[in-house]
């Protein structure tokens, strides 16, 4: 999604309330990520929206193959008009070096990890991390972050986040020594995969 114009950011900026934001970004997971959100809160007996870079759907009602700023509108208006409460959005660099993040900040950020990518765009992998900061500047206060705790960008990053925004934070094995002062909220070890799924304990 590039910068929004201007009658898209007002139209967005009225429906925000209406609806709570899950954003997820990093390099690896973001679709996935997303994904999972719409399918846990369906499961919990709701429907739910998602915007991802495969396209953008209002339950499994696919609305566009889109990855633009009118299909992301488009969404949004359809999710409102359908009573829908909850919005999943994977957030890329590009759209958040886009002002993306001003325009629709996320009622919960999720950080899955960063690695050196894109950098044909962004020229730097500080610039590339700004980039992803700029979703979690942007969380309001009352929201939440949730962080990878093996991936030591999370702390870079939890320095810029207001200090009235809950903190959260997942690990699969052990924490990464940078991040030791982040809150653990969620430890997954003892990982076994197969070809019937992947089983581990919390």
């Amino acid at each position: 999604m590039t910068s929004p114009p201007k009658d898209n950011a007002a139209a967005l900026a009225r429906a925000r309330p209406r609806l709570r934001s899950v954003g997820v970004t990093g390099t690896n997971g973001k679709t996935t990520t997303t994904s999972m959100v719409a399918s846990i809160v369906a499961a919990a007996g709701e429907v739910a929206a998602r915007a991802t870079t495969l396209g953008t759907w209002v339950g499994d009602r696919q609305t566009s193959d889109q990855v633009t700023l009118d299909a992301f509108r488009t969404l949004v208006d359809e999710a409102v008009e359908r009573g829908v409460r909850t919005l999943a959005v994977e957030t890329t660099s590009h759209s958040l070096a886009g002002g993306f993040a001003r325009v629709w900040p996320v009622d919960v950020a999720v950080f899955t990890n960063l690695t050196r990518d894109h950098l044909n765009v962004h020229g730097s992998p500080e610039a590339y991390l700004a980039a992803k900061a700029q979703l979690f500047m942007a969380v309001p206060s009352g929201g939440a972050v949730v962080w990878n705790l093996a991936d030591p960008c999370s702390v870079l990053m939890d320095g810029l986040v207001p200090s009235e925004v809950t903190r959260l934070g997942y690990v699969v094995g052990d924490v990464h020594p940078d991040c030791a002062a982040l809150p653990v909220s969620l430890r997954a070890t003892q990982v076994q995969s197969g070809l019937e799924g992947t089983r581990f304990e919390v």
